[in-house]
């Protein structure tokens, strides 16, 4: 960690970090780049710092910055093997480019390493649908519906819908001998693709943020 605290008591990087967050709650992605760049100036080895400035380049939505992105996730596990957001961001990655298997290798992983959070789970099942195994895509529905529920989050009900949609098209398939939908269907109860939001804080912490992700239609909600 730098050595140069404010009077707050916080790092110049923590400083940084939570300035380059603001501006990213703001949608202003070039300040918030500039103010993660120079918190790693400060602790070029936090990995977390990386994982944070790789989230806002795919935040931005920008194609150029995709490798960018990239690269940042990719040294945060080098520096830091356990840290799941940036695993998880890979997965992202992968994920929206359909490279469902590739996708699945990297929510599995950021699951193991943060199993208490849902979105690796709904992400997985997600992932095993798209490759037909329907099996564990209910399963996993079924793990990100519960821990959904006991934290009280109103998106298990987006997770439920998918269970119910996967649980009746396996009833389906299974009487009638048919096919599976061609790869990348959606069933017709399901919810769309998922798409990446915001960072959330976690315990209160106001210098350590984790990320979640809204798979779920941002304008729905159920409880």
């Amino acid at each position: 960690m730098g050595v140069l605290k404010l009077f707050s008591g916080r790092t110049l990087a923590e400083r940084y970090l939570e300035r380059g967050l603001a501006h990213l709650d703001k949608k202003k992605y070039e300040d918030a780049l500039a103010d993660l760049t120079a918190a790693i100036a400060e602790e070029a080895y936090n990995a977390e710092l990386y994982a944070t400035r790789g989230f806002i380049y795919l935040e931005s939505d920008r194609e150029e910055y995709l490798e960018y992105a990239r690269a940042d996730f990719e040294y945060a596990l080098h520096l830091n093997p356990r840290e799941w957001v940036a695993e998880y961001c890979l997965g992202m990655i992968a994920y929206a480019g359909e490279n469902y298997e590739a996708a699945l290798r990297h929510f599995a992983v950021a699951r193991d390493l943060a199993p208490l959070h849902a979105e690796p789970h709904y992400y997985l099942g997600l992932c095993y649908y798209h490759l037909r195994d329907f099996e564990r895509a209910i399963f996993c529905m079924k793990q990100a519906f519960d821990l959904f529920e006991g934290s009280g989050d109103s998106r298990k009900g987006y997770a439920r819908r998918w269970k119910t949609a996967l649980e009746k098209e396996k009833k389906q398939l299974k009487a009638s001998g048919a096919a599976a939908l061609p790869a990348g269907q959606t069933p017709r109860a399901g919810t769309p693709a998922p798409t990446i939001r915001r960072p959330t804080v976690i315990d209160g912490d106001a210098a350590r943020y984790r990320y979640g992700t809204d798979a779920f239609n941002a304008g729905e909600t159920e409880t």
